[in-house]
């Protein structure tokens, strides 16, 4: 794994906030590990619903976070020995 992240900030809609994703690949540019930073937003879940009684607990306007960790997952397989992650 690269000692070092890649670095993306991802256009956002008009009143969102903006977001980075710092990614960590394998040398065959797999990314096995994603950090990211949603700017502006406090300890929410970035990306959850609007309503008035989960508001204490997620933030609409940040990038979806269930969304996101389904799409980093999905694309990883487990190795024939089932212990090593490789890229789909």
């Amino acid at each position: 794994i690269a000692s070092a992240a890649t670095s993306a900030t991802p256009p956002t809609l008009p009143g969102h906030h903006a977001y980075t994703v710092s990614s960590y690949r394998t040398a065959s540019g797999c990314a096995v590990l994603q950090f990211w930073t949603v700017h502006g937003m406090g300890h929410h879940w970035s990306g959850g619903p609007n309503q008035p009684a989960l508001s204490r607990y997620t933030d609409p306007l940040g990038p979806n976070a269930a969304e996101a960790s389904w799409a980093f997952f999905a694309r990883l397989r487990l190795s024939g020995a089932g212990t090593a992650a490789r890229c789909g």
